[in-house]
């Protein structure tokens, strides 16, 4: 399909994640695909509440943004540039949020004319955007829904959150979904605007780690199998309990976690000898874990917050053939019911991986690794860019 015709329309991205992040979530992988074909303007911008000033989570996440901050404009791709707007720290605070709007709006407007970025589309995943966007003339609006925040308990403001997220979505033109959860939420009062769009994976990126012959990195070769493996954040939203009871009970097995631990206690487990903290590890090293692996987990508390998520490492794991062991998240189910053990209760969870690594085969890895085979950013782009010039040539 020919798709030069999108190139007249520039994006502007308001992102809750940062670009420079060193393990780049989906959406900032699907808005660095989607630049091969337009102009995009991505937008640093910060959460809807900040912690309170002062605070050592308010200096923990300063310092995790500074380095973007001080790069305020920079073009890591051809078509792409990335705009760090500079922040308060009072951003969250409703009684100065009507100027804030206004601050944040004149360097993003100054940026588009600079850039020549007329009536652009507008991408939002971060709701403090909210009153923001009608200030521009646009295109269309499309809010990515890649999470329900307000559903975390870790968010403070949820009710105004929920105010934020129905005005950003009565506004949309488009509403993304990434989990079939989610996509039933919107659904139900917008079936014409809200479309599901689970998260792609580089396919490519782990095939060539499954392939290689490579040696496994160091910290991970010296590990007795089997490894039973898990990457990603490490939070007081995994379950902690589930994960020392496996452990405990399967001293045999080593539990190797990567990541960098932002919450939780994580004490009860670095003190079992058979557990692994092998610290946080860029995208490019990711494959290579993966590769030692012998099983990966998805483990959580079955939050009301888990269940509108779409687990980003699901697709990575399979895409490694990896056996895979999760609780009972919907789009899991929904999903990879027919690839993952999926544990309806917690006594089911060591079943599984009990289970999951006597029955492992190479025919069952080649199944895992079909089923994400197609699961592409470019085929995401081109569902994307489908949809989105259908939404322009229709209001036109």
């Amino acid at each position: 399909m020919d798709f030069s015709d999108f190139s007249r329309h520039p994006i502007v991205v308001f992102s809750t994640a940062d670009w420079r992040a060193s393990n780049p979530v989906a959406q900032i992988q699907l808005i660095g695909n989607l630049s091969k074909y337009t102009r995009i303007l991505f937008i640093n911008t910060i959460s809807p509440s900040m912690p309170k000033l002062g605070s050592s989570s308010f200096y923990r996440r300063l310092k995790r943004k500074l380095p973007g901050m001080l790069r305020i404009f920079s073009k890591p791709k051809p078509n792409l540039y990335v705009f760090s707007p500079i922040i308060l720290p009072f951003i969250g605070n409703r009684k100065y949020q009507k100027w804030y709007t206004w601050f944040i709006y004149w360097q993003v407007r100054a940026l588009l004319v600079l850039l020549k970025f007329k009536n652009p589309i507008i991408w939002a995943s971060n709701l403090s955007a909210v009153d923001i966007i009608p200030k521009f003339q646009k295109r269309l609006l499309v809010y990515f829904c890649n999470d329900k925040f307000d559903k975390s308990r870790y968010v403070k403001n949820k009710e105004l959150l929920q105010e934020y997220d129905r005005e950003m979505a009565n506004m949309a033109d488009v509403i993304f979904c990434v989990s079939r959860e989610i996509y039933a939420h919107y659904q139900k009062w917008a079936p014409e605007r809200a479309y599901y769009l689970p998260h792609a994976i580089h396919f490519a990126h782990f095939s060539a780690a499954y392939e290689s012959d490579l040696p496994l990195p160091d910290d991970l070769a010296q590990i007795k199998k089997p490894i039973i493996g898990y990457h990603g954040s490490l939070t007081g939203a995994n379950d902690l309990d589930l994960l020392y009871d496996c452990a405990q009970k399967r001293p045999d097995w080593s539990f190797v976690l990567i990541g960098r631990i932002t919450g939780g206690d994580y004490q009860p487990l670095e003190e079992l000898p058979n557990v692994h903290f092998l610290g946080p590890k860029s995208y490019d090293e990711i494959p290579c874990y993966l590769k030692g692996f012998d099983a990966g987990l998805l483990f959580w508390k079955l939050t009301e917050w888990i269940r509108y998520c779409n687990p980003f490492k699901t697709k990575e794991y399979l895409a490694m053939g990896l056996p895979v062991v999760s609780v009972d998240i919907p789009e899991v189910r929904y999903e990879y019911s027919d690839v993952i053990f999926v544990a309806e209760k917690r006594e089911d969870f060591l079943a599984g991986i009990e289970h999951e690594l006597a029955t492992d085969s190479p025919e069952k890895k080649e199944r895992r690794r079909a089923k994400v085979m197609n699961s592409t950013y470019d085929n995401q782009v081109q569902e994307v860019i489908s949809i989105l010039l259908e939404k322009i040539n229709s209001v036109s």
